[in-house]
């Protein structure tokens, strides 16, 4: 059976608000909203040694990781090599992972925001038939989909419409009342169901006291995660990093990393691939996606991507075989025209 697989960046909320889904502004809102809880210290440090200039990117927290990585290991030694001067370290480690935590939730309920905002404010009318072309096209073709990006775009969506429901929906993604495991994923006697795979994880999931996997409801009417304890629970399944830590945090997390193996599933299974509003700057995905296209000729890939950027990766793969790149606004995509390719 040939599937289709669609890859997810954030291009979905930059395409509907820029500002919103900045990742600059989120660590500015996080920081100085009233209800912070960060102390001045660490305040100071993401100031002026994570935030340069105003082209800040997810490659800036390499720092943040790192001497919290450091710090974990080495607590002592850090401090005597001057690494750090900072007094209490155990502190700065849990400052960094729940500011990691928070940037997701920022984004997550910040797309709950928008949805429940009137549509001339945001391209929501513009998204609805978006999603709505897409819920058409799984309902008629085998389909996996993954995503790298933190919004409830897609996920609150799909669960709406019951697309991601157990195994009474379309798609799994190994997440059950009772929790996580990969058996989850299993798809038994099911030949038609496909993966819904969140590679860089979700601030929805947690591992709590028990070291079981969990995931948090969220409530679209007061736009937040519910339930959030960052007392007894570790929000550990969350990659947000320069790319070079990337593999580390996915093999540190059991959800992340089987997420990982089943997207290689995915690409072996589809023979379209479909990547949306993804920058391709993600190694660790660009190049299981390099491999699978060598190894299979035949697999059509199509990049659409609002404004013209230089995929070194893509131009490899296009020796090989065809590659089509189309600048197009994301919600204008012609799914009669992917539906047509999919058939030649």
């Amino acid at each position: 059976m040939e599937y289709s697989l669609f890859i997810f960046g954030n291009g979905i909320g930059n395409n509907i608000c820029p500002k919103e889904f900045s990742l600059l502004n989120a660590i500015n809102d996080i920081l100085n909203n009233s209800g912070s809880t960060y102390g001045q210290e660490f305040k100071d440090y993401v100031n002026t040694e994570i935030i340069k200039d105003l082209s800040f990117s997810e490659d800036d927290l390499e720092k943040l990781h790192f001497i919290a990585d450091c710090i974990s290991t080495f607590q002592e030694d850090a401090k005597k090599l001057g690494l750090l001067n900072i007094e209490n370290v155990e502190s700065f480690i849990d400052n960094s992972q729940r500011f990691i935590h928070d940037i997701g939730c920022h984004f997550f309920e910040k797309s709950l925001a928008v949805q429940g905002e009137s549509e001339k404010k945001y391209k929501i009318a513009s998204l609805k038939t978006f999603l709505n072309y897409l819920k058409d096209y799984m309902q008629k073709n085998l389909t996996h989909v993954a995503t790298t990006n933190y919004d409830a775009f897609l996920y609150s969506f799909f669960i709406d419409n019951k697309i991601v429901d157990g195994y009474s929906g379309t798609l799994i993604d190994g997440l059950t009342d009772s929790g996580f495991t990969s058996n989850n994923l299993e798809r038994y006697c099911s030949g038609k169901l496909g993966y819904y795979l969140h590679l860089h994880g979700s601030p929805l999931f947690y591992t709590d006291n028990g070291s079981e996997i969990k995931k948090h409801s969220f409530s679209k009417n007061q736009k937040k995660i519910n339930n959030i304890n960052k007392t007894n629970n570790k929000y550990e399944h969350i990659v947000l990093s320069h790319s070079k830590y990337k593999n580390k945090i996915i093999a540190s997390s059991e959800l992340l990393s089987t997420y990982q193996e089943y997207f290689k599933l995915s690409l072996k299974e589809s023979n379209n691939i479909y990547i949306i509003g993804h920058g391709c700057k993600d190694k660790h995905i660009t190049d299981l996606v390099l491999k699978e296209a060598k190894s299979n000729p035949n697999k059509k890939i199509y990049i659409y991507h609002r404004n013209e950027e230089n995929h070194e990766w893509a131009n490899e793969i296009a020796q090989k075989q065809k590659v089509k790149r189309k600048i197009v606004n994301l919600f204008d995509i012609d799914f009669d025209e992917i539906s047509k390719d999919k058939k030649t």
